[in-house]
């Protein structure tokens, strides 16, 4: 039953996870949780402690400079970076993530630049061998993307296009393919 109605409103994106050592555990916590309101089921995401991250923004973040979109966007980079630091779980999710959330270009769920996006998270996860949905901690997801992207200096075909790329592209040749 909860299949088919997940199923016609997909693509849906996993927020929360808790484990449960039998079914009817795992049931009753799920009407609990159900009967939760809106903002207290936020709250239930935010204390779990997973970040969660698009696939690219692994690449993002290393190669982050202190540029944005805006001075909201770049206060949001620092605030995310910093709650990295701790080495939390993050999740990898193809849609707006925890960044996008003061994008100018992100409109609600969707980024306008949606296609040119998903090909960037697309190609990460391909070369890192991740997926869609998977929690990882976030040195490991970093390290990953390090040394199967930036340090084969393939980040020009991973990120194809994308509007920072000089930044990116420079930083890497300079810090990263020449050590």
């Amino acid at each position: 039953k909860g299949c088919r109605y997940t199923h016609s409103r997909c693509p849906v994106t996993l927020m929360y996870l808790e484990g449960s050592e039998t079914k009817e555990e795992a049931m009753s916590r799920e009407w609990h949780i159900k009967q939760l309101s809106h903002e207290d089921k936020e709250e239930l995401i935010r204390k779990s402690g997973v970040v969660q991250l698009r696939p690219h923004h692994l690449l993002c973040i290393q190669l982050f400079e202190g540029k944005g979109y805006s001075p909201e966007f770049t206060d949001n980079m620092y605030s995310v970076i910093d709650r990295l630091d701790s080495n939390p779980n993050i999740m990898l999710t193809k849609t707006c993530d925890t960044l996008c959330s003061k994008c100018p270009y992100s409109k609600g769920s969707i980024c306008e630049t949606e296609e040119k996006i998903l090909l960037f998270d697309n190609n990460v996860l391909a070369e890192c061998d991740f997926t869609d949905g998977q929690i990882i901690e976030w040195e490991k997801a970093k390290n990953t993307a390090y040394k199967k992207i930036l340090k084969k200096g393939i980040i020009e075909k991973v990120c194809v296009d994308c509007s920072w790329k000089e930044i990116c592209y420079s930083k890497v040749e300079r810090e990263i393919l020449n050590k």
